[in-house]
């Protein structure tokens, strides 16, 4: 009989989470796969369309098992008040599932937890894998309560949240880290030394998937951002970059994608009369990406430095960049410096004059040094985050017992 596998994650197909890779690839490899997720509203904030409260609240894809616990929406603008009834909606009525259906209807060999945010997504599993003797693991993609930490300060919600991710470490088989710079936050606040492994985050092969039509972009040496632009992508090191770099026209900046802090760059360009060098072109669908991609000279990388866990953090946007072959550049602190150094990949510095400089003296005519740049981060990308890769690792995590 093939193993059984439950996987519990808030966000699940037609959401676009490595959560989907992880099911499917699973059923694909042999297993049968179960999944208890949510109603998807992500990242519009409403429920997505043919989904709802009597809607598909159990389906099966590509051999797949769905089934989704009622949650509220996030809502548009995903305020704090919207994210609380959406995170407790969900740890409740996945919990009450859990309880009422899969513990008599199901025999599962091991329960995995794709823990981005929050933290309390992972309750029912741990409920369910304590009543019914089923190992969990929990693969940590955010760090929690600090992942928290910029939208507040409240001590009582910090304690409660400490405490959950105490219980959710403590009663997981194996903790599951996307960054090695986790590893140290989680020993230290939460002594897990001997549960931790390093599973690392994957990424579709980029240079594989096909091209698709994109509007043109400008000529010269183009530095790319794509992803979020949000609080933590340290926007004012992106603008005082820019600021730096202003005096060579050739250099030319392309911005694909939306968030909290877009507007402000937005604005910023059109002040200081940058619109000839910045361009802003909104979200794209993944599919383009390669696209996009092909015609940028260096990918950015950059997160901000004061808190902890955004040290920590390695963003799946590094992952794509190395997938393409590109060199990558940007600011930032600990893991993204290390990932890019131990790849030589490119060049992450501590601030926009350290990365400026050395962008004009060593990498602006080098192109040489570009494409050997951009190999290196395939090369790595090859032998550590090909999704192939990564699925058979987790496989033998899950097996190891």
């Amino acid at each position: 009989m093939p193993k059984k596998i439950l996987l519990v994650t808030q966000y699940f197909y037609p959401e676009n989470f490595r959560s989907n890779d992880i099911a499917f690839e699973m059923k694909r490899k042999g297993y049968m796969v179960d999944v208890l997720t949510g109603i998807p509203n992500y990242p519009e904030g409403h429920y997505t369309k043919h989904y709802g409260i009597f809607s598909k609240r159990v389906e099966t894809i590509n051999g797949v098992n769905i089934f989704r616990s009622f949650q509220t929406p996030r809502g548009k603008n995903a305020t704090k008040l919207g994210l609380s009834l959406n995170y407790f909606s969900f740890a409740l009525c996945a919990t009450m599932w859990a309880i009422i259906y899969f513990i008599f209807k199901r025999k599962y060999f091991a329960i995995f937890v794709f823990q981005t945010s929050p933290i309390t997504q992972a309750i029912p599993a741990i409920i369910l894998g304590k009543i019914k003797n089923i190992p969990v693991y929990t693969y940590v993609l955010d760090l929690w309560p600090n992942a928290i930490s910029s939208h507040t300060n409240n001590k009582y919600i910090f304690n409660i949240l400490n405490v959950i991710t105490n219980s959710v470490y403590n009663n997981s088989r194996k903790i599951l880290i996307s960054s090695k710079g986790y590893e140290e936050l989680i020993i230290k606040n939460w002594k897990q030394n001997n549960k931790i492994v390093y599973f690392p985050n994957w990424c579709d092969d980029m240079l594989i998937m096909h091209k698709t039509v994109i509007p043109e972009l400008p000529k010269g040496f183009i530095i790319m951002m794509a992803g979020n632009i949000g609080e933590a992508q340290n926007i004012e090191e992106i603008i005082a970059t820019i600021n730096e770099l202003k005096d060579i026209p050739e250099i030319k900046w392309a911005f694909l994608g939306e968030g909290s802090r877009k507007k402000e760059l937005e604005d910023y360009v059109k002040t200081h009369n940058l619109t000839q060098n910045v361009f802003l072109y909104g979200r794209f669908p993944f599919e383009s990406m390669p696209s996009f991609y092909a015609k940028a000279s260096v990918m950015w990388i950059s997160l901000k430095t004061d808190k902890v866990q955004l040290r920590a953090v390695i963003p799946l946007r590094l992952q794509s960049y190395m997938s393409a072959e590109k060199p990558i550049i940007g600011v930032g602190e600990g893991s993204i410096v290390q990932l890019v150094k131990d790849a030589d990949c490119g060049f992450v510095a501590s601030n926009a004059k350290e990365l400026s400089s050395y962008l004009r003296t060593e990498l602006l005519h080098n192109s040489n040094r570009l494409h050997k740049m951009g190999l290196n981060g395939r090369n790595y990308f090859e032998k550590n985050f090909e999704k192939n890769i990564c699925i058979n690792n987790l496989c033998e995590i899950i097996n190891d017992k």
